[in-house]
């Protein structure tokens, strides 16, 4: 199912320039974006949303583990900075280690919607559909809820 990208705009933080490249082709293939801007650092992506001249992030795909902070920490502190103006992101979060813990502390944060395995694929996107066309009907989406 593909659907028009109306302005969506995909921040990509992972530490790795290929799984970035591979994120891209994936989101830009199933009709999910128009704009993909991708962060090595977490601290860039950080600062990057303290910019007031930026686009209206609608999905952040965030690697778990990174060598400045991990994803859950980068996650924290978006939202205690961006909280409110973060509240209808949808987060993504991968990672190549799939350690149950990791899953558990990704489903309790109730901003991250899915919780995936490196490489992303295609299939793995699909259910993002879903949640961006109830958030383009000014649905937020539902805290905690993870696709499946």
């Amino acid at each position: 199912m593909h659907i028009s990208p109306k302005a969506r705009t995909v921040m990509v933080v992972d530490d790795e320039r290929v799984d970035q490249v591979l994120y891209e082709r994936v989101l830009r293939k199933a009709g999910l974006c128009k704009n993909v801007i991708g962060f090595l650092s977490p601290n860039d992506a950080l600062d990057y949303l303290c910019e007031e001249a930026r686009p209206k992030i609608d999905v952040i795909l965030l690697d778990v583990n990174m060598p400045e902070r991990s994803g859950f920490d980068f996650l924290e502190q978006a939202m205690a900075e961006h909280g409110e103006e973060l509240a209808d992101t949808v987060v993504l979060m991968v990672s190549s280690v799939q350690c149950p813990q990791n899953k558990k502390r990704a489903e309790e944060i109730g901003a991250v919607k899915k919780f995936l395995p490196k490489p992303l694929t295609a299939n793995q996107v699909q259910g993002l559909n879903m949640l961006l066309m109830a958030k383009d009907q000014g649905q937020r989406p539902i805290s905690g809820q993870m696709l499946h």
